[in-house]
């Protein structure tokens, strides 16, 4: 749980997808989702932001509710099932006590998408 300050900054906070495309059939193998927001959250940075949700001890969660939203979103492309979706994460969450995968197994069964469609990076 995190507090209600945290909870306005995700509010704010988007993603934008870029799209990663094979050159040679112009076919979109997948996206990457792209943080967008922090500026209006009252940050310079993404890594800004990053910094302080782990100052905060809260990084762990703003990472899951981060890619809980970026699922959420990735899944209303059409085409969804057949791309992959690159999500980057602070590599600190596995210094955070509260973390674990099974928090993505959660989000994936109850996005009902498969796991081969995600990547985290």
């Amino acid at each position: 749980m995190v507090s209600v300050i945290w909870e306005n900054i995700l509010h704010k906070i988007d993603f934008a997808f870029q799209p990663i495309v094979n050159p040679i059939t112009g076919v979109t193998y997948a996206v990457e989702s792209l943080l967008r927001g922090y500026e209006r959250a009252g940050f310079k940075s993404i890594e800004e932001l990053f910094d302080t949700a782990y100052s905060d001890s809260v990084l762990s969660t703003v990472d899951y509710t981060l890619k809980k939203k970026a699922i959420a979103k990735f899944k209303k492309f059409p085409f969804y099932n057949e791309i992959k979706l690159f999500y980057n994460y602070d590599p600190r969450v596995f210094e955070c006590n509260n973390y674990s995968f099974n928090p993505i197994e959660r989000i994936i069964k109850d996005e009902n998408i498969q796991a081969d469609n995600i990547c985290l990076e």
